[in-house]
């Protein structure tokens, strides 16, 4: 079943309405798009891990690097750079409308399945990479939090003397853990996983699981030295 995001893109595809973008007030304005993962065209596609961060499938991204290729000015890092002056974006002399594509985390996918779409069209991206996430090998707390909810076998947990049916239900749970991690301090979420892990009865995910999720310094070396 498609998400918000994707649904939405469908109707903005189906109903032209991309043309307004053309439209829009933008003149000396800089659109920043920003992408976390990317998922396989496989219907039948699931994760393990947090469905959130996957913002469409490989023929919706390359629908929308096709439209921007051809609708607006795609710019790279260094000409981002070339375009900032003294605090100011300065736009290149072009009636289109200035764009930058971003990837944040680090995940594997965007080499796998975003980065052959870009080379294809000749887009360049921005990847922020989580460095930490790529040197430990380790996927984040978000991705933690879905994994031991997803996998757990019990009708309800008991967390911190509160009760939350899985079932049906778990989507609900796992937004409430990733809030708590968001909203509350330190010092009341540095054990949240492990305890989490306790409640559910599921183990952390192993280490193999986890690096297959996440990009490897050689693959960032490639994209940065062939894109």
């Amino acid at each position: 079943m498609k998400g918000k995001k994707e649904l939405l893109a469908d109707i903005l595809f189906n109903l032209n309405l991309v043309n307004l973008f053309k439209r829009l007030p933008l003149r000396n304005k800089l659109i920043v798009l920003n992408y976390h993962r990317v998922r396989p065209d496989d219907s039948h596609f699931t994760t393990a891990f947090d469905d959130g961060v996957y913002t469409l499938n490989v023929d919706e991204f390359a629908r929308q690097i096709k439209w921007l290729k051809h609708n607006t000015l795609i710019l790279s890092e260094r000409e981002l750079i070339d375009c900032y002056r003294d605090g100011i974006f300065i736009p290149p002399k072009t009636s289109a409308p200035c764009v930058m594509i971003t990837f944040d985390d680090g995940y594997r996918d965007n080499y796998t399945l975003a980065y052959p779409v870009l080379k294809y069209y000749e887009v360049p991206a921005i990847l922020f990479v989580a460095t930490r996430m790529v040197n430990t090998r380790q996927v984040p707390w978000w991705d933690v939090i879905a994994y031991l909810t997803k996998r757990c076998s019990k009708p309800f947990i008991n967390f911190h003397g509160r009760q939350f049916p899985m079932g049906d239900q778990k989507k609900e749970a796992i937004t409430f853990f990733q809030l708590m991690m968001k909203k509350e301090q330190y010092g009341h979420t540095k054990y949240l996983l492990p305890d989490l892990s306790d409640a559910c009865e599921v183990t952390l995910p192993d280490s193999d699981v986890q690096d297959k999720e996440i990009l490897t310094w050689e693959e960032i070396r490639e994209m940065a030295q062939k894109h």
